[in-house]
């Protein structure tokens, strides 16, 4: 066949500059407060009631 044998030879990956904080567990059906006040984006129940 035409395939090759050999192919390139990858370095060793590196570990990740940014340490990764482990998830607390905890699952929350909305948005979190924004320290500004801002609005959270709409649902999906919002955006459909704007298409009626």
């Amino acid at each position: 066949s035409g395939a090759v044998s050999d192919g390139p030879v990858l370095p060793a990956p590196v570990p990740d500059p940014v340490p990764v904080v482990g998830c607390d567990g905890i699952v929350r059906a909305y948005a979190a407060a924004a320290p500004d006040g801002a609005r959270a984006p709409p649902s999906l129940a919002e955006l459909q009631l704007l298409r009626i």
